[in-house]
């Protein structure tokens, strides 16, 4: 399902997942903004040891399942950061998480499901913001990256849509906003795959190149 934004009226709006929740983000928060020395990482390393699993068709979660499912919050100065994030989003999240300095909670680089009454995954990174003022910047900057791309690949199977929701933890809202690479409605399922990956690093390069030139 679609809705439309009153602010962006040219980006597509995706309505919000019927149920976002985790648990202990204002402590992921806090860890994902305290920096740590080497010395630390490795201590880390040791006594938080991730495990994920990678599921046939490419899905990286606690249990290797090829569908959607649980998987840990990493922090960014954790050493297996890079190793928990599925290849083909990589630096789509690089450029979110690095570039950006968001806080990123969730990402999938798609997937396709075949043999199974499964339907695809489409590509995303998603955030929770820091703060209401954080969550406005954020829309902003997704909103001109989003309408500048689409517009460089108006005539691909893939374009750039936008979720805002929150993510619950308790009783707790946080706001979250995620950047969807997802198939135009017109579009099949084969040319969006064809097409996903120059439309996600045309979409990372204006990320990165809206950041270098507001900042």
């Amino acid at each position: 399902m679609t809705s439309e934004h009153p602010r962006a009226m040219t980006v597509r709006y995706l309505s919000p997942r019927r149920e976002n929740r985790s648990s202990q983000v204002e402590r992921f928060m806090r860890l994902w903004d305290t920096p740590v020395s080497p010395e630390q990482q490795a201590e880390i390393a040791r006594r938080v040891v991730i495990k994920q699993i990678r599921s046939p068709y490419g899905n990286i979660n606690d249990q290797g399942t090829p569908y959607p499912s649980r998987s840990c919050f990493v922090n960014r100065f954790h050493p297996d950061f890079e190793a928990v994030i599925e290849p083909g989003v990589r630096s789509l999240l690089a450029a979110v998480a690095i570039d950006l300095d968001l806080v990123t909670y969730t990402s999938c680089e798609g997937h396709r499901y075949p043999g199974t009454p499964r339907a695809p995954d489409e590509r995303h990174v998603g955030i929770v913001a820091r703060s209401p003022a954080e969550a406005e910047r954020v829309l902003a900057t997704f909103e001109r990256a989003a309408s500048v791309t689409n517009a460089r690949h108006a005539d691909k199977a893939a374009e750039v849509a936008i979720m805002r929701h929150t993510l619950t933890d308790g009783d707790i809202a946080y706001p979250a906003i995620d950047l969807y690479v997802c198939r135009r409605v017109e579009a099949s399922w084969d040319a969006y795959f064809a097409d996903l990956d120059a439309v996600g690093e045309v979409l990372a390069e204006a990320l990165v190149s809206d950041y270098t030139g507001t900042r």
